[in-house]
């Protein structure tokens, strides 16, 4: 683990106490690495019930076989990838308790004056309609559960 993902570790296990975690479901999506795989760890660690749904099947598969979850692949510009992220946790466990919408990209560097729009619909794509697509699936099946 690298200096980055222990010190997000560190401040996670700070701010949320194990009682809060235990028994609950979650999805993170970009769960692989980065935040989401140490989310995915703190909050395993504190007895969550992880589906981690990422692009990288060989780190993601090893990261949920290491912490008890489950993988699934996901895009999250790809709506129904996220919506069967969400029905791996709800058919896993019976309900959704949580969703982590961390999955994202930078930025593509470089001046606004010289940004391929193509680039920018990519972007849009992940950062805010993969956004959209987990509230929309996690709020269906948090709804459904209730």
């Amino acid at each position: 683990m690298d200096h980055n993902n222990s010190e997000t570790k560190d401040t996670l296990v700070q701010i949320l106490s194990p009682q809060r975690l235990r028994g609950k479901v979650a999805v993170i999506t970009g769960g692989a690495r980065g935040i989401g795989a140490a989310t995915a760890r703190v909050f395993a660690e504190n007895g969550a019930h992880v589906v981690i749904a990422d692009i990288l099947n060989e780190v993601g598969t090893s990261l949920a076989e290491s912490i008890g979850g489950r993988y699934v692949l996901c895009d999250v510009s790809k709506e129904e990838e996220v919506e069967s992220a969400v029905k791996v946790a709800v058919e896993w466990k019976g309900r959704l308790d949580i969703m982590f919408n961390n999955a994202g990209i930078a930025g593509f560097g470089g001046s606004i004056t010289n940004i391929k729009m193509d680039q920018m619909m990519t972007l849009l794509a992940i950062n805010l309609h993969g956004v959209v697509h987990g509230i929309k699936h996690a709020a269906r099946a948090m709804i459904a559960g209730k």
